[in-house]
C-alpha cells in the first residue's frame, strides 16, 4: 500500500475559515516556559486575513513592535520555492511522517503548510526597505485551545530532528490556531 499524496497543503477536516478572535489557549499562560507573549501571539501574524492567533514557534526572537504609533509590519503568504531541498522529499515521504510526528505527540492538526512569509516594511514611512523573505516554514494549524506551547515545542523539536534526517536545517516551525470547516 502507497502513502498518500501529501501536497504542500495537508489537511484534516477540509480548507481554514477564519478564527474567533476571542479565542482562550494557552498560547500566553505564563506557567508555560514556552509560552510567547500575549502580544506576539495577536500580532505576529499581522496582515494576514485569517488573523491566525501565534502558538508557538521556532526561529529568531520576535521584537515588538515600539513607539506610540507603532505596528507590526504586515505579512503575506508565500509559496516555497521548487529549488528548496524540501520540495523534493515532501509528497514522497516527510509530509507523512510530519503527520506521524503530530499523532505521536496528540497533535490535533487542521492542517499542515509549506510557506514563507513575506514581510513588507515600506509601510512604516520614511526610508524604504525592501520586503524580507522568511525561511520555509512548516506552518501547522490546530484547534483553539488544543495545544500547549509546551506540547508544540516538544513536537517541533521532533520535526526539526527530522529535518535534519533529510540535511535540511533552514526551515522554521510555527503552531498557529485554526479551524476548518466541514
Amino acid at each position: 500500500m502507497s502513502a498518500p499524496n501529501i501536497a504542500e497543503t495537508t489537511t484534516r477536516n477540509g480548507s481554514e475559515a477564519p478564527k474567533s478572535p476571542s479565542s482562550n489557549t494557552a498560547t500566553s499562560d505564563v506557567s508555560d516556559e514556552h509560552a510567547v507573549s500575549e502580544e506576539e501571539a495577536e500580532l505576529y501574524y499581522t496582515g494576514l486575513p485569517s488573523k491566525p492567533r501565534l502558538v508557538y514557534r521556532t526561529g529568531k526572537k520576535w521584537s515588538p513592535p515600539r513607539g506610540p504609533w507603532a505596528r507590526p509590519p504586515p505579512k503575506e503568504l508565500r509559496g516555497v520555492s521548487a529549488d528548496h531541498p524540501i520540495k523534493d522529499v515532501w509528497n514522497e515521504e516527510l509530509g507523512v511522517k510530519i503527520v506521524e510526528v503530530m499523532d505521536d505527540h496528540k497533535i490535533k492538526f487542521t492542517s499542515i503548510d509549506l510557506v514563507r512569509f513575506r514581510t513588507d516594511h515600506s509601510f512604516l514611512g520614511g526610508e524604504v526597505e525592501e520586503p524580507s523573505f522568511s525561511p520555509v516554514t512548516i506552518w501547522i494549524g490546530v484547534f483553539p485551545g488544543s495545544t500547549t506551547a509546551t506540547a508544540a515545542h516538544n513536537a517541533a523539536q521532533d520535526v526539526l530532528a527530522l529535518l535534519k534526517n533529510y540535511q535540511i536545517t533552514d526551515v522554521d516551525v510555527d503552531f498557529r490556531e485554526s479551524v476548518t470547516w466541514p
